[in-house]
């Protein structure tokens, strides 16, 4: 399985893009990367989503075109280390217009050999005081010669002072499971809004997505993430994150694991 996103899209370490399943014996004790860069746990790495959806950037009348480049110290997704060494470098697509975006997201270890590509497509409406997303992405695990699909869907409370609670689920046709996240985030910003941080906190819950022998508890994850406009269209963007295992994530031998993200946003 692999997940993320759930471009998620942006819960808090500013990337468009997110997780996916576990298909390689990568880590002693786990199943492999559970990521999907476009659907949920790039939601907090850091990126082009944030990027895009500044509210100075998203014209009504045409595309509007994000590229984001970025370095992970470790690639964690669902709480869990998916690499034996080292982290990941990537490269991120997307296009957005009218409640539609879509694109691609490439990613190689940067001290192992590991290639992913997701591609992805999530449509976001508005419905009173909810933001709601579906999305789909498919995902190609290319060093192993793999693949699986994932199906999203998103809910955010908009109308809360300071701070933004939403939930998000995943599921996987490959592992026949589904993982769920529960966050709050808020937004703070300086230097005439060019610097924006994002802090939040999440709950996870894994219903036979990272394991299919144990449902429930599978980790709680802290982190900041942080946007700084260089100039028109261009963010530099980073993210810094902990995660504490929970009974999911331990009962496969694993634990705790602190990772952060640094990279480049551009938007056309």
């Amino acid at each position: 399985m692999n997940n993320m996103y759930v471009s998620a899209i942006a819960a808090a370490g500013m990337v468009f893009c997110s997780q996916a399943h576990e298909k390689t014996e990568l880590t002693a004790g786990s199943e492999g990367p559970t990521h999907s860069a476009a659907l949920f746990d790039g939601k907090n790495a850091s990126g082009s989503h944030d990027a895009i959806h500044r509210e100075d950037m998203v014209p009504t009348n045409r595309p509007i075109v994000a590229l984001a480049t970025q370095w992970q110290s470790k690639y964690v997704t669902a709480g869990r280390d998916n690499l034996t060494r080292g982290g990941i470098y990537s490269l991120e697509c997307v296009i957005e217009w009218q409640g539609i975006s879509g694109g691609i997201w490439y990613a190689v270890g940067d001290d192992e050999s590991y290639k992913e590509l997701n591609a992805f497509i999530e449509y976001g409406v508005a419905v009173g005081p909810l933001d709601l997303s579906l999305g789909y992405a498919r995902l190609e695990f290319l060093e192993d010669h793999t693949d699986d699909n994932e199906l999203a869907a998103g809910a955010a409370l908009n109308n809360v002072p300071y701070i933004v609670p939403s939930v998000d689920y995943v599921y996987s046709t490959e592992a026949d499971g589904g993982l769920l996240e529960v966050t709050f985030k808020t937004g703070i910003t300086f230097m005439e809004e060019r610097l924006s941080l994002e802090p939040y906190v999440l709950q996870a819950f894994d219903f036979g997505y990272s394991t299919a022998a144990h449902d429930g508890l599978n980790n709680v994850q802290i982190g900041i993430g942080a946007s700084l406009a260089l100039m028109h269209g261009l963010d530099l963007v980073g993210s810094i994150s902990h995660s504490w295992a929970q009974a999911d994530v331990e009962r496969e031998g694993l634990g705790d694991v602190s990772w952060c993200a640094v990279g480049l946003a551009a938007t056309f």
